[in-house]
């Protein structure tokens, strides 16, 4: 491994990768519908998440840039994934919901056993807020029994309206998701509009 990448940049490269697998089935879920031209648009317009190990693929002179870019791909990818599948089948957002559900559940090592400080960490190690410099998550307080945060900022709604999308379908979706991930351990995810997120059972 080289000697200037260290763990974050790991943590984040794996993150990023999980976005994108996320949009991979999304795109699956396109073609399976017959609906036409959503994956060829997005792969021209954004180009494709090359594959391989990070300290293969990472420019070393630009670590930080590099991994930003890599975001701003996968961010920009699912906000035109998802929206030019609305622009042809609004009708298919329930069932977008419930694939990131069962990708959330196939992504989860948590079980009954877990605790809400386990269920945040998780969520931490696994969802796109930008850079770790952009503070978007501020910690409340944490318990066994309770975590409770504020999103400081959203980082994602610029990429939604470049691509003409409506943010709300984001966080409906990530709402899904973050369920699949803490269906086996009981625990429930409580957001509100402003951005106050609590995990309890």
């Amino acid at each position: 491994m080289s000697a200037f990448l260290g763990p974050i940049h790991h943590w984040l490269y794996n993150k990023i990768r999980l976005q994108d697998q996320l949009t991979q089935e999304m795109l699956q879920f396109a073609d399976k519908e017959g609906l036409t031209n959503v994956r060829e648009s997005v792969d021209s317009t954004y180009g494709k998440m090359p594959e391989g190990n990070l300290e293969d693929l990472i420019d070393e002179n630009n670590i930080h840039g590099w991994l930003q870019g890599k975001i701003t791909l996968v961010e920009n990818r699912f906000a035109a994934v998802v929206t030019a599948i609305l622009a042809q089948k609004p009708e298919a957002k329930e069932a977008m919901g419930l694939l990131a559900y069962d990708f959330g559940q196939s992504h989860s090592a948590l079980t009954g056993e877990n605790n809400a400080k386990d269920a945040y960490q998780l969520l931490n190690d696994s969802l796109i807020d930008g850079m770790p410099c952009d503070h978007v998550n501020m910690l409340i307080s944490a318990e066994d029994d309770r975590v409770e945060w504020k999103r400081t900022q959203c980082v994602h709604a610029p990429y939604w309206t470049a691509n003409e999308g409506d943010i709300s379908v984001y966080y409906e979706l990530r709402n899904q998701l973050v369920a699949g991930m803490l269906a086996a351990s009981g625990l429930k995810l409580i957001a509100d509009a402003e951005g106050n997120y609590v995990i309890s059972k």
